[in-house]
């Protein structure tokens, strides 16, 4: 069997790409795997290292506007389009070249080129959606899928009319390492007292910088009762750490500030905390959900189609989280909300029943046998 995935430009698509990838492998450490990506995404730099056959494509992004289709007629915007025929060439000339049993589409602006080549070769298609609304990358390839798999099955209300039928509820995969964290690991890593609870905020690996502002406003009262491990990102270290560092030393030995913690810093961080306040991009809200973790979701505003607000909705809706809007997010608000979550007998637990009663734990399964299912026919 020979399989081509393709996707990325964020960790978002990348990650359930790779997962699904370790996936097909467990079921059969021989089958042949081909990655298509772009030449300056991450995925480039990420997906040979992992040990996956790696080929670029010339791509280009489309950067939309609040003022519609004119504000879309920008020089980067037909500079990248011009990439997009040479990306649909290289596509078919790697697939043709190739001949695998089908094509997997995790999303991003470089899966567009590859997935019009599958159907120009009729390879069989399948693409995944992280998110509760349809990206605009899979909603131009959908039609032409052989399957649409599903991590919320609300997004099916965004599909065309034509393709709801075959979509499939699959779950987003999501990095097994994630699974792996230590309690234990984690005291030592952070240098957290003992019985201590430990609160876990994150904007991502690029941080942001909403709640950076309002935990640096909140920390002295954060502290008080909880340890706080903030992964920040390189842009608000500098200035965190300055500040960090004009406290008292009770404080700074109660915040553990860095600027991105790798994947198995991250999965010690993930086991240790009892909430994590964080930005509500698809994985993250996968993640939260797998794990059993309350959430106080700060989504970013506008993000694409403003699907960001919409994941967190989802998990407000499921009882899992409490959302702070961007523009409200301060210091104050967050200790406030932080205090009605934590003095409110049993919600920390509802919560945390929430989110495990909602999430679906073996999605890179589902997805690999899909794939496999197609591949032997």
């Amino acid at each position: 069997m020979k399989f081509v995935i393709t996707g990325g430009g964020t960790g978002g698509h990348l990650v359930p790409a790779l997962a699904v990838v370790d996936a097909i492998k467990r079921c059969d450490s021989e089958v042949d795997i081909l990655f298509i990506g772009s030449t300056t995404g991450i995925e480039a730099e990420i997906v040979p290292k992992r040990g996956i056959v790696y080929k670029s494509i010339a791509t280009g992004k489309l950067r939309r506007s609040s003022r519609g289709l004119l504000g879309m007629l920008t020089i980067a915007n037909l500079r990248d389009m011009l990439a997009v025929p040479k990306g649909l060439i290289d596509a078919y000339r790697i697939l043709r070249a190739y001949k695998p049993d089908v094509v997997l589409s995790t999303g991003g602006y470089v899966a567009v080129p590859a997935s019009i080549a599958a159907w120009l070769l009729r390879i069989p298609l399948v693409i995944h959606e992280q998110t509760t609304t349809i990206g605009l990358a899979n909603r131009l390839c959908c039609a032409i899928a052989h399957t649409v798999a599903l991590s919320f099955d609300i997004a099916r209300e965004d599909l065309p009319a034509r393709a709801r039928e075959g979509a499939v509820l699959t779950g987003n995969p999501i990095r097994r390492e994630t699974l792996s964290g230590s309690p234990e690991s984690a005291a030592v890593r952070f240098g957290i007292p003992v019985d201590t609870p430990v609160i876990l905020i994150t904007g991502g690996a690029q941080g942001a910088r909403v709640i950076n502002t309002a935990i640096s406003d909140a920390i002295r009262e954060v502290t008080k009762t909880h340890f706080v491990i903030h992964q920040c990102g390189k842009q608000g270290l500098e200035s965190l750490t300055a500040h960090r560092e004009s406290l008292p030393a009770a404080i700074r030995e109660r915040w553990f500030l860095s600027a991105f913690l790798d994947a198995n810093a991250m999965a010690d961080a993930w086991s240790i905390a009892e909430i994590v306040i964080a930005r509500a991009g698809a994985g993250t809200v996968n993640e939260a959900l797998i794990l059993a973790k309350p959430m106080i979701f700060v989504p970013l505003e506008p993000s694409s189609r403003n699907e960001q607000l919409r994941n967190a909705e989802r998990s407000a809706e499921l009882g899992a989280a409490v959302i702070v809007r961007q523009s409200a997010c301060t210091g104050e608000t967050l200790v406030k909300t932080l205090r009605t979550i934590l003095d409110t007998p049993g919600c920390i637990e509802q919560m945390a029943a929430s989110a495990h009663d909602s999430a679906i734990f073996d999605a890179d399964i589902r997805i690999a046998n899909i794939l496999i299912d197609i591949a032997a026919k």
